[in-house]
């Protein structure tokens, strides 16, 4: 599940007034009294519109029931303190041998997560090792997805270069390479045979990568450390399916637009006195919002244990394998 989710578990109205579909099912409006012109009329020079109020409201909400929903999971021991192995992608046979390369050409190695039940597996890279024929500076690309992360390092010809890349994908498939004209030494990517060369991981697999073209027998010059690192975000959009998550964010999003609207300094017919009835909106939908709390956190013991089959959670005498 995309990182995205979570800007999607309640929908808001687009600037053309239609209104997507919402991972949850639930939309901003369907609060009693939430429309784009009441949200205009509270929307201070920071929003500048109503809908920039409303997506504010839902971010800010999204991040909260966020922390305290982590904070709950911490606190009742649905969280192990587990530190995730590291696995290197390279089979510990080094290789040697020089290869050419030419104008155009990118290549590397592709890394995909493994993600059967591991819905909240992301994969973390600390570090990636180069092998290259070049003394100077090189930069090393990461594309994640559409975007393209550089990293400029030193290398030294036939020496192992040391990147800390520090890097935390947002999708599954992660690739790593380095710019046309480069030689580099053949190294062979780790192919999961379980030998003592190449320990197995079930969190992520590897391969060549060659203008776009995956080959399992040459890494081209490159290898990675790999982690699986727990990301608790992806809860809330797995939670917001079970149709739970929803509202705890649809009423949290509904009392950031009430406090806006009593603290707004908008002077008009709307703010000046709809006061009182906002006042009683707010109470009634915070009452809300914790009978929501209290029935998600109710059901917890019954969802979590199908969410994650990989070491992120802990839930009672169900215990997840660690990698």
């Amino acid at each position: 599940m995309n990182a995205n989710c979570l800007d999607n578990l309640i929908s808001i109205p687009d600037d053309c007034g239609e209104t997507p579909a919402s991972l949850s099912g639930f939309a901003i409006t369907d609060l009693p009294g939430i429309t784009i012109k009441q949200s205009a009329a509270i929307a201070s020079e920071k929003f500048v519109s109503g809908i920039n109020l409303l997506r504010d409201a839902r971010r800010r909400a999204v991040l909260q029931v966020r922390n305290d929903l982590i904070s709950f999971l911490q606190g009742n021991g649905y969280v192990p303190s587990v530190v995730q192995s590291v696995w290197s992608t390279l089979d510990k046979r080094d290789g040697s041998i020089k290869l050419a390369t030419s104008l155009g050409d990118f290549r590397g190695i592709v890394l995909k997560a493994q993600q059967k039940n591991c819905l909240l597996r992301k994969l973390h890279i600390p570090y990636v090792y180069v092998k290259a024929d070049h003394t100077g500076a090189l930069v090393l690309r990461i594309e994640d997805g559409e975007h393209s992360y550089p990293f400029t390092f030193d290398s030294v010809a036939g020496s192992i270069s040391k990147v800390a890349v520090n890097f935390t994908a947002e999708t599954d498939e992660v690739h790593i390479l380095l710019p046309d004209l480069v030689d580099v030494y053949s190294v062979l990517p780790n192919c999961q045979c379980g030998g003592s060369t190449t320990p197995k991981s079930n969190c992520a697999k590897v391969a060549g990568y060659y203008n776009g073209i995956e080959t399992k027998g040459e890494g081209f010059g490159i290898w990675a450390d790999v982690q699986c690192k727990c990301d608790y975000s992806y809860l809330l959009c797995q939670l917001a399916t079970d149709g739970l998550m929803g509202e705890v964010v649809l009423y949290k999003t509904g009392i950031n637009i009430m406090e806006e609207r009593i603290k707004t300094d908008r002077l008009n017919y709307f703010t000046t006195y709809g006061l009182p009835e906002a006042e009683k909106t707010l109470e009634a939908w915070t009452a809300a919002y914790t009978e929501k709390w209290n029935t998600l956190i109710a059901a917890l013991p019954t969802l979590l244990p199908r969410m994650d089959k990989c070491g992120c959670l802990e839930c009672g005498n169900y215990r997840a394998a660690n990698v």
